[in-house]
């Protein structure tokens, strides 16, 4: 969402990107967060992007593998479901496969290790990177009234305008903090430290 807003007020200017890409629906943000239309949206904005879908998307996209700290408990049995997500990639004949979430990236890249397969990996805000016009990539995240907390601090990451360990710390703080002010004080804090 925060990264369509940007994108739609002109701060994300986007440059032609010749790809076949894949989209696939993080559990936690498509099932559990209802967002669907505003990544495809995203790549839909970026000239020269062709989008084919998984055979199984949106609601009813498979899980990465990685889905309930499985990666971590039980390694064998997630890689096992992430070859199964790398066969459906494959089936689009997509160049890239595209997401919004680290684990998915995470599992989905073990699989492609393992079976060796033709196809990138990228976070939706990488895709963006690659894709933008670079006047001053700064000026398009700053911070303005902040009401995604959250979806700012990771866009703010994404961008590799902080680094991972400080966005964790941030989104947690985020969680506690209810008000909004407070919230865009940390995100300036974090981007122009004293």
């Amino acid at each position: 969402e925060f990264m369509a807003k940007l994108i739609d007020q002109g701060r994300i200017k986007l440059g032609e990107l010749k790809d076949r890409v894949t989209y696939h629906d993080p559990c936690d943000i498509g099932r559990n967060g209802t967002l669907f239309d505003e990544p495809r949206y995203i790549l839909d904005k970026i000239p020269g992007i062709e989008l084919v879908e998984l055979e199984n998307n949106r609601e009813y996209c498979n899980c990465c593998g990685a889905g309930g700290e499985l990666l971590v408990s039980n390694p064998d049995f997630s890689l096992e479901i992430a070859r199964r997500k790398i066969g459906e990639i494959l089936a689009t004949k997509a160049q890239t496969m595209v997401t919004a979430c680290p684990t998915c990236i995470m599992a989905i890249t073990a699989a492609k290790t393992a079976e060796k397969a033709p196809v990138d990996i990228l976070d939706i805000a990488q895709l963006i990177e690659k894709a933008m016009v670079r006047e001053d990539i700064k000026k398009a995240v700053e911070v303005e009234e902040v009401t995604g907390k959250v979806k700012a601090a990771t866009a703010v990451y994404r961008l590799g305008l902080i680094e991972y360990g400080k966005a964790y710390q941030l989104q947690r703080e985020l969680h506690r903090q209810r008000s909004e002010a407070e919230v865009a004080d940390t995100l300036l804090l974090l981007q122009h430290p004293p």
